[in-house]
């Protein structure tokens, strides 16, 4: 299998996004991204947040004090019929939803910023935040996140593919696992652990659709070829650590 090395085709304007950010704390050990409940619930809480948001999340790692995360970003908005539809999904597990309709400011709302990646990360952070908050029980001084978020903008296919690869070998690399199937906090570890992938459909349409004869490539199979690359990666950064001590000695 091999990837395609052009330039993204351009979707109607939108544009991939490389978020990041990183958790602050009075405590020099504080790392509540590393816990396995806490990255359950940021995995919950992003993709709950998804519904009313016309985003598509591609791959997401925690990484203790800090995530990244791979964002498709479309120009285009819900129509007002689709995001009060949208609206109504994300409360429809409440005890007593609110009753909108088209006309209404909360109808509105979504349209206007169902893919403003502002928005998106503002309700994330702020919702995890909350929950954190909560159940540490512990009075922390200043804000959890040390900014709103940072994001860099993809241009090219090549960069896709090799975002996609940093935000999943950071654990790897981290030393925090042998390899990145072995990662529960992260979308690629999760696959390996539980048979599907959290965001299967935006990763078959931006991700799988890089390779060549992507029309005959099933998950399956590009799971296979992930975990020989990611592999290939380890054993390739391990190599250059035993030269550079080589070099020291």
């Amino acid at each position: 299998m091999r990837m395609q090395r052009e330039f993204i085709k351009n979707r109607s304007g939108g544009s991939y996004l490389h978020v990041y950010n990183h958790i602050t704390s009075e405590k020099t050990n504080h790392y509540p991204l590393a816990d396995e409940i806490h990255q359950d619930k940021f995995f919950v809480i992003c993709k709950d947040y998804l519904v009313k948001y016309n985003l598509e999340v591609i791959s997401t790692v925690c990484m203790g004090n800090h995530f990244h995360m791979l964002v498709y970003c479309p120009e285009e908005k819900l129509s007002l019929e689709e995001a009060l539809m949208a609206y109504n999904a994300f409360h429809a597990h409440k005890k007593y939803p609110p009753k909108v309709d088209t006309d209404s400011y909360e109808a509105e709302h979504v349209q206007e910023h169902c893919n403003d990646i502002s928005e998106y990360m503002r309700e994330v952070q702020r919702t995890y935040s909350e929950w954190h908050n909560k159940i540490c029980g512990f009075k922390r001084g200043g804000h959890l996140w040390q900014a709103r978020f940072q994001s860099q903008l993809i241009q090219s296919s090549a960069y896709l593919w090799a975002c996609l690869r940093y935000i999943e070998m950071n654990p790897v690399r981290a030393g925090i696992c042998p390899s990145a199937g072995e990662f529960s906090g992260s979308t690629f570890g999760r696959w390996c652990e539980n048979g599907t992938h959290c965001f299967e459909e935006a990763f078959l349409e931006h991700i799988v659709s890089l390779a060549n004869d992507h029309d005959k490539v099933s998950m399956t199979d590009f799971k296979t070829y992930l975990t020989s690359e990611f592999d290939r990666l380890s054993y390739t950064d391990e190599m250059k650590k035993l030269m550079a001590c080589g070099q020291k000695t």
